[in-house]
């Protein structure tokens, strides 16, 4: 149905009301599904820890299609047919659905069709959650496997996949998945190329000498550049630019020490044993931020 012809199919379908009964229990639903629809805006209303959680990571995602299956997934709980556990763990299969489609570099197609269809064709015989999943995984719906995912992290040049807003956030909770003991906000931390998107000179000497004998620069470059193993997060991109990787982390480490100068780790000093780009990213952290796989492995 089109956003345009919602209101006159709800005029419809409440004209077909008879009774008074018929119309106060229509009322009711409305004010029920009310009620859940606010916990959906305002996470912080929801009493479960695990569904507050995975509904304020939904709400940071920032789809809005995904409301109706939240909505039928609180339903579903109000009515006594799913527990909170159910309900959260079918929530974290549709964050690891587009944290996933994200990774492979589909982090669009379909994906309004796919949200708005799942309540009303998911199976009705499964526990909620594997419903959710079991949808979810069959047809070209793209939740990526595991397999797949290690795939995509090491080719997709995924700083050019999706929205700005959901690529920071994929690596913010990547680096949260770390638990940090020097957790940082986030709220000005932009997303930088360690191997920079326009290379100095420096930077095609020093990855030159890593390259095999069939290999060069421009493709190297190109191939590595937009993955997740060549970005991070910081607050010093303007200061960083096209420096060479032995001076990117010092002003982070410069900040910690002066924060904490009875505390400077060891290494907090001076450039890296090995100045070069990282070529394979963390995928055992992708994945666990990725969730659970598809298959339920």
């Amino acid at each position: 149905m089109k956003q345009t012809d919602v209101y006159s199919a709800q005029q419809a379908r409440l004209n077909r009301l008879r009774s008074e009964e018929e119309i106060e229990a229509e009322v009711q639903r409305f004010s029920r599904l009310g009620a859940l629809l606010r916990v959906i805006l305002h996470p912080g209303e929801e009493q479960h820890s695990g569904v507050r959680r995975r509904l304020e990571r939904l709400s940071a995602w920032g789809t809005t299609t995904v409301y109706p299956l939240l909505l039928h997934l609180l339903d579903r709980r109000e009515q006594g047919t799913a527990t909170s556990e159910q309900v959260a763990s079918a929530m974290l299969y549709v964050e690891s659905f587009f944290v996933r489609r994200l990774l492979i570099g589909r982090a669009t197609a379909n994906i309004n069709r796919i949200l708005l269809s799942v309540v009303t064709e998911m199976s009705k015989d499964l526990p909620v959650d594997e419903a959710v999943r079991a949808y979810l995984s069959v047809g070209r719906k793209y939740y990526a496997t595991d397999s797949s995912v290690r795939a995509a992290v090491r080719s997709i040049p995924y700083y050019l996949n999706g929205r700005p807003h959901q690529r920071n956030l994929v690596l913010r909770w990547l680096e949260e998945s770390y638990g940090s003991k020097e957790p940082v906000s986030p709220d000005s931390l932009t997303i930088e190329h360690v191997l920079p998107q326009t290379p100095t000179t420096e930077w095609r000497q020093m990855l030159s000498t890593d390259l095999g004998p069939e290999e060069n620069f421009r493709e190297a470059h190109e191939a590595l550049v937009h993955t997740p193993g060549n970005l991070t997060l910081t607050g010093y991109n303007s200061e960083l630019s096209n420096s060479s990787f032995p001076v990117k982390p010092r002003p982070a480490r410069q900040e910690r020490d002066r924060a904490q100068p009875g505390n400077r780790r060891a290494g907090s000093v001076g450039p890296p044993r090995n100045p070069r780009p990282r070529r394979r990213p963390r995928r055992s952290h992708c994945l666990h931020l990725a969730g659970a796989d598809r298959a339920g492995g």
